[in-house]
Formats: C-alpha cells, structure tokens, sequence
C-alpha cells in the first residue's frame, strides 16, 4: 500500500483533476440551503491497529479511560465548496480496512448541480485499475434528498435538520433533529436489535459534508445502546458504544474518539473497536 500523500497534495490533485469542472451558479427557482458558517476542510480516520487492520501509517497511541490503544491513519479526505457552501469535490486516500472496505486505494467525486437534482461523479482507483460511477440524487423543494441510494428516505425542516427518517427495516425515531432510536431486523446470522442514541443537547451536531442530505443531527452523539429484540443464547443482553471529543479554540469538534466495548459484539457494527477522527474546518 502506497503511503498517503499530505493535504497539500490532494488538495493539489483536487485543483487538476477538477480542471474542467464547470462553475457552478445559482440556477433560477432553485433553492439553496443556507451555508453553514464553518464547512469541514479534511477529515482524517484512525483506526485500531489489529491483525484485520495493519496499516502502520502515522501510528498513534490514544488513552480513553486508562486504557491505551494503537490507532494509524486509514483514511484522509480533502473537500472543497461553492459560494453557497455547498461540496463541489471530495478526494479520499485510503489504507489498511478502508481500502479493503472501499476496494480502492483512492477516488475523486465529483458533485454537479442542477434544478432539483446533484449529480454525483465516482473514480475509484485500484490495483485492479480505475472504475466510474455516475449517481443522480433528486433535490425537494428545500434543496435536500428526499431519497438515498442505499433506500433511506427522509424530510426535513427548513433548516435541514431531519423530521422523519425511513430505511428497509423501518422508520426511526426522530426527536428535535436527533435519530434516538432505529431498528435492525435480523438476518440468518444475526438477531434483530434496536439502537438508542443519546446526545449532548448541550452542544450542536457535527458539520455535514454532504449538506443535500440535510444536517446530521441537531446535538452532539455521545453513546449508542443497542439492545437486542429477540434475546438469545447466542447474543444475550445490551451492548454501549460511547464518543468523546475535543475542541478547537473556536468550539467545532477537533477530534471525535469512538469506543465499543462495554460487552459489544463483532457482528454488530463498530464491536470492540476504536475510530479517531480528526477534523479540519474551512470558516470564511
């Protein structure tokens, strides 16, 4: 796996590969959701060093509660926007379980804009070579996606926090713009289970880099209970995931550490693992 390159770098791939991209005006009738005032510059992942992830790329030891962990970089993504703040390209590197997740080592996207829809653009760069894509997301009358390709489904209120929110196990609770609970429906290999989030509701959610798909919750995620539906031999009892975080002197989310112990489970996702995420922010 070739090393990941610097910020700099992408952000120099970025400008020459978007070379031909058209600029992207206001067309009219359209609506565009207000710019937030920060948008997220970079986003760099760390994960848990492990025979399943052994990228040994900027290893780093982090502490959370006593105990110590090995994480190194798995992914890094450069993003830039518009005038009204809304993403134009995105350009993800990647190493140990993300390429293996992603398939690539590598891809540039690429977002148009038009009346009621955002075309979506996908290079994916591999050793098996270069693979594109091309997906065409509807906008309401808000300027957001009533609909997404893996089958969400959602609304919105004026500022883009959710209203509703609907996948193919169902519709999950929504309280103020916060997710609080959402239904996994089992499978051959695993029970059904329920997920409860609970927020700082002192403190705003996270920034969206995709803002068509609306905000990503109105609060700050701070842990996730995921209680099976049907208890079994197999996978008895409740399993916690919790996040923690830093902050940068303007108050936006510097780092965010999530932990899944607490007795969870490989089959569900994030069991026993530990992700840190920093990011960077772009405030005109």
């Amino acid at each position: 796996m070739k090393s990941l390159a610097l910020y700099t770098g992408l952000s120099f791939v970025l400008l020459v590969s978007c070379g031909g991209c058209e600029k992207q005006t206001e067309v009219e009738g359209e609506t565009i959701p207000k710019a937030p005032t920060c948008l997220i510059a970079t986003q760099t992942m760390k994960e848990l060093v492990s025979p399943s992830q052994q990228s040994q790329l900027d290893v780093e030891t982090v502490t959370i509660n006593g105990e110590s962990f090995q994480v190194s970089t798995t992914r890094k993504s450069v993003y830039t926007y518009d005038a009204y703040g809304r993403i134009l390209t995105e350009y993800n590197q990647y190493a140990g379980s993300q390429a293996h997740y992603n398939g690539a080592n590598s891809d540039s996207v690429y977002y148009q804009y038009m009346p009621s829809a955002v075309s979506i653009r996908t290079i994916r760069f591999a050793d098996s070579g270069k693979k594109e894509s091309i997906d065409l997301i509807a906008l309401n009358k808000q300027g957001y996606a009533p609909k997404r390709p893996n089958g969400y489904e959602a609304t919105y209120d004026k500022d883009g926090y959710l209203l509703t929110l609907k996948d193919q196990w169902g519709e999950a609770k929504v309280d103020k713009g916060n997710v609080v609970e959402s239904l996994f429906v089992d499978s051959p290999v695993t029970p059904s289970y329920i997920t409860k989030s609970e927020y700082d509701l002192s403190k705003p959610g996270l920034h969206s880099v995709q803002g068509f798909y609306g905000k990503t919750s109105r609060n700050l995620l701070i842990k996730q209970t995921i209680d099976e539906k049907f208890t079994t031999q197999l996978y008895p009892g409740v399993h916690t995931v919790k996040y923690s975080y830093v902050f940068n002197e303007t108050g936006n989310v510097k780092r965010q550490i999530f932990r899944g112990k607490d007795g969870e489970l490989g089959y569900i996702y994030g069991g026993d693992r530990v992700t840190v995420t920093d990011f960077t922010y772009s405030c005109p």
